[in-house]
């Protein structure tokens, strides 16, 4: 039996000029794997387009956001993890992440300002590729 849970884009490989994540790499199941599919469906300067909130760098700030989604915000926001440091993830797949600007926001009146990412990231290495 396949997986539904793993994430494959009907494209082919380096047919996309862009790809857009708008909150949902906090939630998927695999980020490492989405952020794969990006990579493989984008052409050689196509564009990862992004704004995603991520973990703190602060401890006590990663440490409230923890705590949070160990209690209620998992159920509460669609399985988010507010604790991904997904801008390290972007990078790790294989993007520039020049482009990606970090900021805090406070999106609603009860939430406390939380941290997030947006920009544009490139591929900078596709798998396999031998890196200098």
């Amino acid at each position: 039996m396949a997986d539904k849970s793993v994430l494959v884009l009907p494209v082919g490989d380096g047919e996309a000029d862009a790809v857009v994540f708008t909150l949902v790499l906090c939630s998927v199941s695999d980020q490492e794997r989405a952020l794969a599919e990006a990579v493989r469906v984008l052409k050689p300067a196509g564009d990862l387009r992004v704004f995603e909130h991520v973990g703190a760098r602060h401890s006590a700030a990663q440490a409230v956001l923890k705590a949070a989604e160990a209690t209620l915000w998992r159920r509460a926001f669609g399985n988010c993890h507010p604790t991904r440091h997904t801008l390290a993830a972007i990078e790790q797949a294989g993007f520039d992440v020049s482009g990606v600007r970090s900021f805090a926001m406070k999106a609603g009146p009860v939430e406390p300002p939380l941290p997030y990412i947006h920009g544009i990231a490139r591929v900078s290495r596709r798998p396999g590729a031998a890196s200098t």
